[in-house]
């Protein structure tokens, strides 16, 4: 018995199955093109901190290099002055409330 109303509902399944191969294909398509580009990334964020880090260690070796120029006649030269080991030196902190991403501590 093929009556018209069974074969109707049977087309609504079909279709309804069909719509959600397509979007469960479309969703597995998303998730791996995702998967790829994180993964590419990950490469290019780890080439920059190789980078950075190469950097950084040249800035470190360059500031070492030139505090070991740094003598008295050139600090003299720099209008730098000396100071006893028994001065202090004074920070005057705000009186209002400050945000910080770090700690206001010294």
């Amino acid at each position: 018995m093929n009556s018209p109303t069974i074969i109707y509902q049977e087309k609504k399944i079909i279709a309804f199955l069909v719509v959600l191969v397509f979007v469960l294909l479309a969703t597995y398509v998303y998730l791996i093109n995702s998967s790829i580009l994180n993964v590419v990334i990950r490469k290019e964020a780890e080439e920059l901190i190789a980078v950075t880090e190469t950097e950084n260690s040249s800035l470190v070796a360059l500031y070492l290099r030139l505090s070991q120029a740094i003598d008295t006649d050139l600090a003299t030269e720099l209008n730098l002055i000396s100071i006893k080991s028994n001065d202090v030196i004074a920070i005057k902190r705000p009186k209002t409330a400050t945000v910080s991403l770090f700690s206001n501590d010294l």
